[in-house]
């Protein structure tokens, strides 16, 4: 799975987890061409599990596209997405030079899919929290960031709607993990596991608590409420 993009929903609010780039494949770099199913000035926020371009590279279009809100994750993942964004601008921007030089792009003129300008501004929309910091972005919705062990800074977001809490796992850690302790996480969470902006089957996982979840391989699903 790659391009990973989830946006929830409540009342007139909505949300996106991740905001990936497709990577791989052309069939599935050429979808970081099209367009969303949703405008990007209608998402009031962007909370990011960690800082792989498949979880945070689409970030430059979005903002470009019109999303002016907050983007929220850990410290670690700031830093770490400012240098994963601006290379991967460069290297966008040396592949479209290099295809017009060479005259080998079937367009009139090749384009990057963003800039380094591009991703300089995204960067400053950044807003960075502390793992299980309860954040708050609007009456109806709040999370925190819950360590999951992938890379520096990685988390699971744990999203209280309500009276519900859903969980978005990214990427999960390592059965033995270097990076933090398993938590004991009290009570039933609904989990959510590699949900893109695309038709999906829903599943609902529930988690007891002594209980740590370690798919053996990724899913696609979502939770409707």
């Amino acid at each position: 799975m790659t391009g990973s993009k989830t946006v929830v929903e409540v009342g007139d609010s909505k949300v996106m987890v991740d905001c990936g780039l497709f990577q791989g494949l052309k069939s599935l770099r050429l979808k970081n061409r099209e367009s969303l199913p949703i405008e990007a000035s209608e998402i009031e926020a962007i909370i990011l599990t960690h800082a792989h371009l498949d979880h945070c590279g689409y970030l430059p279009v979005m903002v470009r596209n019109g999303f002016k809100g907050k983007i929220y994750c850990t410290h670690p993942t700031e830093k770490l997405t400012e240098i994963i964004l601006i290379d991967s601008a460069k290297i966008q921007e040396e592949d479209a030079e290099r295809a017009n030089r060479h005259d080998y792009t079937r367009h009139e003129v090749a384009k990057p899919l963003y800039t380094q300008e591009d991703a300089r501004k995204t960067l400053q929309l950044f807003s960075t929290h502390n793992y299980d910091e309860w954040v708050i972005i609007n009456n109806d919705l709040k999370f925190q960031l819950v360590n999951s062990g992938h890379i520096l800074g990685s988390a699971m977001v744990e999203l209280k709607v309500g009276s519900k809490r859903l969980v978005f796992s990214g990427d999960i850690g390592r059965s033995d993990p270097m990076l933090f302790t398993l938590q004991k996480r009290s009570g039933k969470l609904t989990i959510w596991l590699w949900s893109p902006l695309m038709e999906t089957d829903c599943i609902e996982l529930k988690v007891q608590k002594k209980d740590f979840y370690r798919p053996s391989k990724r899913l696609i699903v979502k939770v409707e409420f």
